[in-house]
Order: C-alpha cells, then sequence, then structure tokens
C-alpha cells in the first residue's frame, strides 16, 4: 500500500512539474516573442531615423551648392563636395546590409549620382552660368536624389507601422496565452490533487484502523510540504524570467533614447549650419547687389574722362594740323578706343558674373535690323579693307523675338574680331533658319579668309582672357574677354556660340538662337528707331538744325557743343533736368540730347515730362547720351519714349548719325 501511495504522489507530482515546466515554457516563449518583436521595432525606427537624416544632409548640401552657384565662395563648394562624398559612401554601406529600402534598379545609381554631385559642386559658377546643359544636370540630380530619398523615408515608415502594428498585436496574443496557460496549470493542480486524494482516501478507509490512519497520515506529510516547495520554486523561476525580459526591455529602451538624442542634436546642429548657410547667402546677394552698383558707377565715372579726351582729340583733328601731328592725334583716338573696348568687356564680364545676364525679348524686324548692322560697321569695315557681303535667308520670318541688343553686340564683336585678326580679307555675314529634331533656329555665321585658327586652340577660344597664341594675337592685341562674352550671352538666350576654323583658310564664328515668329508690335516707336520713308520730305541741313544739349558736367558740354557748332549746328545749353524742362516749354528745336545721369533730376524723368507736357517740344526726338551703355539702361530709354542712343565718349559722325536717324523716324511716324 505504501508503495501504491507513493506511486500515486510521484505520480501527482511529475504531472505538475510537467505542468510548470510548459507553463514556463509558455512565459519564456512570450518573453522571447515579445522581445524580437521590439528589437525589430526598433531596429526599424532606427532606419527611419537614419534615412530621415540623409534626406536632412542632402538639403544643407544642395543649400551649400546654390549659395557656391551664387556667391562663388570655394569653401562652400569643397564643404558641400565632402559631405555628398561621405554620404555616398553611408549609402552604399546601408544598401549593402538593407537592400530593400531601395529600389533594385537604382541601387547602385543612388552612390553614384552622389558623386557625381560632388564633381559639379567643385565647378567654377561661371561654367553654370555658360553651360544649360551642366546646370540641367546639376538639377536633375538633385531631383532624382531627393525623389529616391522620399521614396526610401515612405517605405521606412511604412515598415515602423507594420513593426508597431506587429508588437501591439503580439502583446495580445502572448497575454492571451498566458492567461489560459495560467488557467490550465491551476486545472492541472486541482485535478492532480483529486486524483491523489482519491487514491490515497479509499485506502485509508478500508484500513479503518486510527493506528493505521495516522500512520498512513504521517507517510503523506512529505509529499504535503513538498508541493508547496515546488510552487515556489516555479513562482521564483517565473518572477526571474520576467524580471530579465524587463531589464532587456529597459537596455533596448535606453539605446533607444540615446540614439534618438543624437540624432536630434545633429539635426539641430545641421538646422544651425542651414541657417549660417542661409545668411551668408543673404549677405552674398546684398553684396552683390552693390558690386552691381558700384559697376553702373564706375561705367559712367571712368567714361565721363574718357569722353573729355576723346572728345578733344576728335575736336583736334579737325584743326589744321601737320602730317606728324595727325598721327599723333590718330594714335591717341587707336589707345582711346582700344582702352573704352577693354573698359566695356570688363565691366561685361564682371556684371555676368555678379548678377548673370538679363534677357530683354522684343519684336524685331530682322532684315531692317541687319542693315542698320550693316551701315554701323562699315566704316569699321573698311578701315579694316575688307571686302563685306550679306545674305539673309528668305524662309526667315519678318519678324521675330530676340535681344537685338545683346544680338548686335555678338555679331560687332565678331565683326571687330574679324577686321583686326584677318584684314583685308573677304568677310560675309550669313543668316539661315535651320531645323533641329523639329525645333526651329536662326543662325548667325560671320566667315573670314584669314589665317585661321589652330585646333587645339579651338576648345579654349571661347575661355575668359584666353587668345590664340600666335604673333598676329600679339600685334592685335586686347585681352581675351569678347568672345567669352559671346557665349554667355548665347547661352543666356537659350542658344549655343562655336567656330569652325581651317588652318590658312580662315574662320567661321556662329551662333544660334531659337527661332520665334511673332506678329508686329503696336507701337511702332519700338520697332524701328532708324526707320526711313522714301517719299518723306528732305530733312533739314545740318547748318538749319537747332539742338538743346542737356548735360551738367561742363568739360562734356564744352566738347559736345564744339563738334555740333562745328558742323553749324545751332546749340543751346541746359545743366540739368529741370532747366531742361523749362527751356523746352518756351520754344521748339528738332532734337535734344539728354545725359542720363544728373544730380537732382535724372534724364529719363526730364524726358518724360517734356513728352507728355502741352508744349512746343511734346514730338520732339529726345536722344539719349550716357557713359552706362548697358542693355538694361538702353531699355530703359525706349520705354521712357526717348528715341536712338549716342554712347559716350562722343563721336561727331556718331552724333550727327543719330539726329538724322531720329529725325527720319519722327518724320516717318507723323
Amino acid at each position: 500500500m505504501s508503495a501504491s501511495i507513493r506511486n500515486v504522489q510521484l505520480a501527482s507530482l511529475a504531472i505538475v512539474a510537467a505542468m510548470g515546466l510548459a507553463l514556463a515554457g509558455v512565459f519564456a516563449w512570450a518573453a522571447v516573442r515579445t522581445d524580437a518583436l521590439g528589437v525589430n521595432l526598433s531596429t526599424e525606427q532606427l532606419h527611419q531615423a537614419e534615412i530621415t537624416s540623409w534626406l536632412d544632409r542632402l538639403d544643407v548640401i544642395l543649400t551649400a551648392a546654390d549659395l557656391t552657384m551664387s556667391s562663388g565662395e570655394t569653401y562652400t563648394a569643397q564643404w558641400a563636395a565632402e559631405r555628398s562624398t561621405e554620404l555616398a559612401r553611408s549609402i552604399r554601406s546601408f544598401r549593402a546590409n538593407f537592400p530593400l529600402y531601395f529600389d533594385p534598379e537604382l541601387q547602385n545609381q543612388v552612390p553614384q549620382k552622389l558623386e557625381r554631385l560632388a564633381k559639379l559642386i567643385v565647378r567654377e559658377p561661371s561654367d553654370f552660368q555658360s553651360d544649360a546643359n551642366m546646370l540641367r544636370e546639376y538639377d536633375e540630380i538633385a531631383r532624382s536624389l531627393i525623389d529616391i530619398g522620399s521614396s526610401a523615408l515612405v517605405y521606412a515608415n511604412q515598415r515602423v507601422a507594420e513593426a508597431r502594428e506587429a508588437r501591439d498585436s503580439n502583446i495580445g496574443l502572448v497575454i492571451t496565452i498566458l492567461i489560459l496557460s495560467t488557467f490550465g496549470f491551476l486545472a492541472a493542480c486541482l485535478f492532480s490533487a483529486q486524483y491523489a486524494t482519491k487514491r490515497i482516501i479509499r485506502p485509508l478507509e478500508i484500513l479503518g484502523a486510527g493506528a493505521r490512519e495516522e500512520r498512513a497520515i504521517r507517510t503523506d506529510a512529505p509529499s504535503i510540504t513538498r508541493a508547496p516547495e515546488e510552487v515556489a520554486q516555479l513562482a521564483s523561476a517565473f518572477a526571474n524570467l520576467t524580471q530579465n525580459l524587463s531589464s532587456r526591455v529597459q537596455q533596448r529602451t535606453s539605446q533607444l533614447e540615446a540614439t534618438t538624442d543624437q540624432l536630434t542634436a545633429e539635426n539641430r546642429r545641421r538646422r544651425q549650419v542651414e541657417a549660417d548657410l542661409q545668411v551668408a547667402l543673404e549677405e552674398s546677394r546684398a553684396a552683390s547687389a552693390a558690386k552691381t552698383a558700384f559697376l553702373s558707377v564706375m561705367s559712367h565715372e571712368l567714361r565721363t574722362p574718357m569722353n573729355a579726351v576723346m572728345g578733344a582729340l576728335h575736336i583736334i583733328k579737325s584743326e589744321p594740323l601737320s602730317d606728324h601731328q595727325k598721327e599723333l592725334v590718330n594714335t591717341a583716338r587707336d589707345a582711346g578706343d582700344f582702352l573704352i573696348g577693354l573698359l566695356t568687356d570688363v565691366l561685361d564680364i564682371s556684371k555676368i558674373e555678379s548678377d548673370g545676364v538679363e534677357i530683354e525679348e522684343r519684336p524685331v524686324e530682322l532684315r531692317r535690323f541687319l542693315e542698320r548692322l550693316e551701315r554701323q560697321v562699315s566704316v569699321q569695315v573698311g578701315a579694316a579693307d575688307c571686302n563685306w557681303s550679306m545674305s539673309v535667308d528668305k524662309d526667315l520670318p519678318v519678324w521675330i523675338l530676340i535681344d537685338q541688343n545683346r544680338v548686335q553686340q555678338i555679331l560687332t564683336n565678331f565683326i571687330g574680331n574679324a577686321c583686326k585678326f584677318a584684314p583685308a580679307s573677304a568677310l560675309t555675314l550669313t543668316v539661315q533658319r535651320q531645323e533641329r529634331e523639329t525645333v526651329a533656329s536662326v543662325r548667325f555665321s560671320l566667315a573670314d579668309h584669314g589665317p585661321g585658327i589652330r585646333k587645339e586652340h579651338l576648345e579654349s577660344i571661347f575661355e575668359p582672357f584666353n587668345q590664340v597664341e600666335s604673333n598676329l594675337d600679339r600685334e592685335a592685341g586686347g585681352v581675351g574677354l569678347g568672345l567669352s562674352i559671346c557665349k554667355r550671352l548665347a547661352v543666356a538666350m537659350g542658344g549655343r556660340c562655336g567656330v569652325q576654323s581651317t588652318l590658312g583658310k580662315g574662320s567661321t564664328f556662329f551662333f544660334e538662337l531659337p527661332c520665334r515668329a511673332v506678329d508686329p508690335p503696336a507701337d511702332k516707336r519700338r520697332i524701328d528707331r532708324q526707320a526711313t520713308s522714301e517719299t518723306s520730305a528732305p530733312l533739314k541741313a545740318e547748318t538749319e538744325l537747332e539742338v538743346l544739349l542737356v548735360e551738367d558736367s561742363q568739360v562734356n558740354q564744352m566738347i559736345a557743343r564744339t563738334m555740333l557748332e562745328k558742323r553749324g549746328v545751332e546749340v543751346i545749353t541746359a545743366e540739368s533736368g529741370y532747366a531742361a524742362i523749362e527751356i523746352a516749354a518756351q520754344r521748339r528745336f528738332d532734337v535734344v540730347l539728354m545725359d542720363l545721369q544728373m544730380p537732382g533730376m535724372d534724364g529719363i524723368t526730364a524726358a518724360k515730362t517734356i513728352l507728355e507736357a502741352d508744349g512746343p517740344n511734346e514730338r520732339t526726338p529726345i536722344i539719349p547720351m550716357t557713359a552706362n551703355v548697358g542693355p538694361e539702361f538702353q531699355n530703359q530709354t525706349l520705354d521712357a519714349g526717348m528715341t536712338g542712343f549716342i554712347p559716350k565718349p562722343l563721336k561727331p559722325e556718331a552724333m550727327m548719325d543719330a539726329i538724322y536717324a531720329a529725325l527720319r523716324q519722327a518724320q516717318a511716324e507723323t
């Protein structure tokens, strides 16, 4: 009987122990499952934070690159390039470990795009301004990287949401299983107790003897005391398991909080860097505006004394001189013309690099524009002993949309170079329509029969301060800015500029612009400032002209008055805009010559007042004279109703040509 009781006790304890181990296994599974899902969520959150950090770094890099393009600061370019290379290495490493965050087709493109971006950033800002394809490539790479990073961040956010949802649903499942397991364990304990009681009490009732019952009770005592001890051990193991689980969760939470703090600090630092870069960008823009104002003032202040020098030389040349004296005057005039051209090129290239190129497109009657250009360069071409010819394609539209001042600037530079480097040769200007991939363009090309250019020099001839190294170039002089300006102007107008040359046979310089046909404008005043009419009445002779000269500088006033009076023109002078308005209200003049930059009231305001007043000169042509020859000033004068343009330094022939051109236009409009 004792053996049977012991067997029952052992069976009960075995059942309880098995159920306890099963319960412990369930708790262990729950702990491992919860920990795994928590670790997965933490990992996804770290990846999410890292991708967010990459996007912030990319934003800082692009901001630094924009600052470099606008200000030309090399340290920001170098810093942005280094950050871009570091970001490429970081993304390449991340992609190797977690490729699911990137589109398989883009796995190799992201680091390559960042490395290409680093190479573009360290290029000179002028390269972006002169090469539209490079600027377009930079914009495409920047947009592509931002789109790829945004897609990766969206995918990371999705994975974080999925991991969080899996963790939350798993916690509910684990709690349910733990509750069911606990109830199962308690039910097993009760079943074991009832089973043991039946198997023990029934023999005790059969024995019926008090002594034997007492002995049976003493025999059962050890099992009664052992059962609670085993339960206590199970409870202790469960408590230890719970404590370990809590400790690991706290450790993971601490690591996540530390990483979050680091990322927050890094983002705060980067925001500060971005703010500093923004401040630097604003300072760069302010410096650029100051530079523009400085260039405008310098253009006027440098040309004003040159006007006096060149004007005095023109006046002296008209006096009776010996051959030696004429040679000296001509030498001084040539040197002055060279200095003025050099000054114009330096100011132009400085303004382009400072503010970029301002394009003012207007409807232009192409053939009439080319005829005016032909008349303007005829003296220069004749002085170089060149044979001139021009060919215009009949398929070109009559009116096209271009910036005629910029186009004239390019063509004048081409013609000037041809006269300088290929004297006594044939010059041919060809204007034709071209079709490329259904896109129409107009091509201006100037061909000469000069010495030509070596092939190795063709690539660099459009670079600033670059000249072909030959005896002819050194004899011709110059600093090599004209062609660089031409290329930048052509690119700014949406076209391109180039050269074709054969050594010993000649060169052809060309530029192409979009061919956009337009209707003639309603305002004829802006169409053609030198319109002619075959049926118009004859104009006044020079000795019959009455001119109002408005000039605040006594020296420039004396030069202009002397040039005109030597031609027999009657000249009335005014030293300010206010004086000009008062004199113009009293008598009529054939032409008003107006200086633009004067103290008190500028020339544009004075011209508007005279033309808008109901006085004797409301239809009188007003021709602006200024040392600032920028296209923006010419456009302002046209908007004010002024006619033509006389740049300083003044030349007698240019003044009279402008006067008669204005008179012909006024006669055609009435």
